[in-house]
Order: structure tokens, then C-alpha cells, then sequence
């Protein structure tokens, strides 16, 4: 619900016409920055950042030459691991390479499979994480593995712990649906189901207008039809050869309005309008996108810790009050913008009322340069009455409060912080200097 309510409002708030103005002349002319795009909370902090010193022994030539071109930037900054590494089920794992500051970081990993060629290009973590590349020779990947804001140990160690690899990754779009061969569609049997939260459900029986879709084997439509109560319903089967069924996706770009429904651990995957009544063919997704696993999952243990070398932090105390917020501390490093705040009105939940998240931002770089920043909501912490820090989906207020937040920014490319001169909270600017 938290989640839902804060998409909600994020929707609704737009920055007014003279800041879109500023905010636009900013961004198209030079010497402004835009940020790149990235694919994973903090392992998008060093992905689409830097550059890396990594040990020659430790990576083949191919993946070394591979790791700099994608992390170009932040050799300055990168800490280079070495003798620390697992091995667990004939697949060895060793920690290469890390960047990191308070806010958390990435470790890059090397996975080796020493018995045969198990680890593959299409061989994900266990929590989904994809190669960022794959030398065939030695039958070694390199991944990048998410490390979060207070996850240092006592000794001042970090630990990385796998669980194990899937293999077999499939990732296809365009696959399209074909209403053609439909003249109608019929009301069908229906059984109750119950949703992931309670909710009471209905899901088609499975198999009851069974239509191969071209270009896969492992998908097809299973039963497609109304339910008793005038819902809609698309069901897709999924074959014997795909595995991990409880991460397996089929979406659909068209759609917004639905209930997914998953039958026999996951085998089918239902479809459900939420409104009833009569579709017209053109009110139907014409195509989908499926991703899933068909090898077979390597599972171990391969924990390792290593200690980190924090990046240098930059920290200004504020003491402004605007809007039931209180600026409290900005803390800056080469990689990440920190921003501490305090709510005034604990009991308005979700960001206080300031949907602060939602405020366009901006860096100010003393050779009077702006880089503008992007916000994902993946990095924000919400402060309890007792200071203790939690996402979005954990609340420990009985009554929803929320007493604080800290907000972070992942740079687009390596800053030095003493180059910055002061930061655009929206249209509010905030000098940075030192008391």
C-alpha cells in the first residue's frame, strides 16, 4: 500500500513552469552533464560510473579490457581485492575489484566453474543479477554484487554471500499474440484462487483453448476466455524445461489494469481484468515479453568478506527549515549525494508531505558547471522516532510515521566534492560551505 501510495503521488507532483524552464535550459546546454540510465540500485552506482584497477592475475585479458571499457572513470577512486575467494560446488568465486562509500557500493565478482562449463554468459546470481561479461576460455563471469548502506561488520569487514547461480536465462520480446485465429471468446470454467496479499481471486482452469505462439516453445496461451463473472482473462502455460517458475515473468507493456494470477506453483500465469465486461480486439495487448530459466541451479554457499576503503566524504551541516522539512546534513563523496532531512509532521507518513523525492536536483560545480542528478526512489531510507533508518516497504511506526528520510543520488560520473560549490533542491539553492 505504501509502495502503490507513493507511486501515486509521485504522478501528481510537477515542478512549476518557470523551474521546468530553468531546469530545461540547464540540461540542453553546455557544459551540462545528463545522467546515463541505470539497471540496478547501488550496482548501477559503479556500472555506469568508473573504471576499475584490477588485478592482472585475477581477471583473463578479455574480461579486464571488458570491465574498463564499462566502468571508465574511476580509476582514481576503485580498490583493487585480492586473495579473497571461495570455492563451493566446484565453482570458485573471488572478489576482483570495489567501489564504495558510506551509501553502500558494488564488489566486483569473478565466477569460475572449475569442473566444466556451467557458468555461462546466460548464467545469473541467484537473485537475478546478469554477467556484465563472459570469457568462454576459462569459463569465468563477472558480476557485480550490490553492497548496502550499514552493511559493515564490527572488525570493519564486509561480507558477500551467494546462495548460487541459474543458468539458462531467456530473455524474449515481440512475441506476438494471435487474436486472428479467435472468431470469439467464450465464457469458460473458472476456479478460486487467492492472491499474494489475501485477496480472493479467480484464475481460468487451465488448458481449455490451448494455441501455441510462434517463435517459442516454452510459452504459449493456455486458456483465454471470461470467467462466470464477465472477467477477461489471458493464461499462459509455461513448459517442463523452465525452471525457477517463481521469478518467471510474461508482461506486456499494453497493460495496466490487471491481477496476475499464478496456478500450480507457477506453471500458468492468469491474466485477470479487474473491470468486467465485454473486450474488443483492439483493446488487447498484441504482443509480450517473456524471461525465465531453463538450466539447472547451482546451489551452495560462497561467502566472503573483505575489508573496503571507503571514499572520502564530504560533509556540510544545513540548518534550513522549508516546507515541514529540516535540511539537516549533506554528505558527498565521488560516487553518491547524501541528504539528511527531518519531518515536521511525523504523522503525514510518506516523506513528510514534501515529496522531496520528486524535486528536480542539481549539482553546482565551482567552474560553474551543473550536473543534474536523477532520483530513484530504490535509494531512499526513512528515519523511525528512534533514528533508526528503513526503505519504503518496512514501516515501524504503528500509525504509519515518519520522523525523517535520507535521500541519495547516485553521480553520473565521478565528482571530486570539494569541486562542488552548492546544490539546487528545486528551485531552493543551497550553498556548501564548511562552518
Amino acid at each position: 500500500m505504501l509502495k502503490q501510495d507513493y507511486q501515486t503521488w509521485m504522478d501528481q507532483v510537477e515542478p512549476d513552469q518557470d523551474f521546468q524552464a530553468r531546469l530545461t535550459e540547464a540540461m540542453t546546454s553546455e557544459p551540462v552533464k545528463t545522467p546515463r540510465h541505470t539497471f540496478r540500485v547501488l550496482v548501477a552506482a559503479a556500472v555506469m560510473c568508473g573504471a576499475l584497477v584490477v588485478s592482472a592475475l585475477a581477471l583473463s585479458p578479455d574480461l579486464r579490457q571488458t570491465l574498463s571499457g564499462i566502468l571508465e572513470g574511476y580509476t582514481p577512486h576503485s580498490q583493487t581485492v585480492e586473495g579473497v575467494s571461495v570455492t563451493d560446488q566446484g565453482v570458485k568465486v573471488e572478489i576482483v575489484a570495489a567501489l564504495t562509500d558510506a551509501a553502500g557500493g558494488t564488489a566486483y565478482l569473478e565466477v569460475t566453474d572449475l569442473e566444466g562449463d556451467r557458468i555461462g554468459p546466460d548464467t545469473t546470481l541467484a537473485g537475478g543479477e546478469e554477467p556484465l561479461a563472459y570469457d568462454s576460455e576459462s569459463s569465468t563471469a563477472l558480476y557485480a554484487w550490490e553492497l548496502d548502506r550499514g552493511g559493515l561488520w564490527e572488525d570493519g569487514t564486509v561480507e558477500v554471500s551467494l546462495s548460487g547461480f541459474w543458468p539458462g536465462q531467456v530473455r524474449q520480446g515481440g512475441i506476438e499474440l494471435p487474436w486472428e485465429e479467435f472468431a470469439s471468446f467464450e465464457t469458460l470454467a473458472s476456479t478460486a484462487v487467492t492472491g499474494a496479499d489475501g485477496t480472493a481471486l479467480t484464475a481460468l482452469v487451465p488448458e481449455q483453448t490451448h494455441m501455441a505462439l510462434e517463435g517459442t516453445d516454452d510459452v504459449w496461451i493456455s486458456s483465454v476466455g471470461y470467467d462466470r463473472g464477465g472477467h477477461f482473462h489471458i493464461q499462459f502455460g509455461l513448459s517442463e524445461a523452465v525452471t525457477h517458475l517463481e521469478e518467471a515473468e510474461i508482461l506486456s507493456a499494453d497493460l495496466t489494469d490487471i491481477h496476475y494470477v499464478v496456478l500450480e506453483g507457477g506453471r500458468y500465469i492468469d491474466w485477470y481484468w479487474k473491470e468486467s465486461g465485454e473486450l474488443a480486439l483492439e483493446e488487447l495487448p498484441e504482443m509480450i515479453s517473456a524471461s525465465y530459466w531453463t538450466g539447472t541451479a547451482i546451489q551452495g554457499d560462497w561467502t566472503l568478506r573483505f575489508e573496503p576503503e571507503l571514499l572520502p566524504q564530504r560533509t556540510v551541516a544545513l540548518s534550513q527549515r522549508q516546507e515541514g522539512l529540516r535540511l539537516e546534513q549533506v554528505e558527498l563523496t565521488a560516487m553518491s549525494l547524501s541528504l539528511r532531512v527531518g519531518f515536521e509532521h511525523p504523522e503525514l507518513g510518506v516523506d513528510g508531505g514534501a515529496y522531496l523525492g520528486t524535486r528536480s536536483t542539481l549539482l553546482q560545480l565551482k567552474n560553474g558547471e551543473q550536473v543534474a542528478l536523477a532520483f530513484d526512489q530504490r535509494y531512499q531510507l526513512f528515519q523511525s522516532e528512534d533514528g533508526s533508518l528503513h526503505t519504503i516497504l518496512d514501516q515501524t511506526s504503528p500509525g504509519g510515521e515518519r520522523y525523517g528520510a535520507l535521500y541519495v543520488w547516485i553521480l553520473p560520473e565521478a565528482i571530486e566534492p570539494d569541486l562542488v560549490e552548492g546544490l539546487w533542491l528545486g528551485e531552493t539553492y543551497l550553498p556548501l560551505r564548511e562552518a
